[in-house]
């Protein structure tokens, strides 16, 4: 099941789909990031109130980096 939370009210709904063998997988934008959301940063803290017994992984994946110039690959 994939759903989309956009605040912490929609981890309680999520929740109650739960079954004790789940796996939630919540992947979060670090701060400062272009995918960054202030209401999103809570979803972590409301984790013990909603989700009791199933097992929660939090990925915070890093920013990718461009690069603008060129880089010298010698080997």
């Amino acid at each position: 099941m994939y759903r989309s939370a956009k605040c912490p009210s929609m981890l309680k709904v999520i929740s109650k789909k739960l079954k004790d063998e789940d796996l939630l997988v919540i992947i979060n934008a670090r701060k400062n990031s272009l995918s960054y959301n202030r209401h999103i940063k809570q979803i972590p803290y409301h984790i013990d109130e909603y989700v009791e017994k199933s097992n929660i992984v939090i990925i915070y994946p890093e920013q990718e980096t461009v690069y603008t110039g060129t880089i010298d690959l010698q080997v």
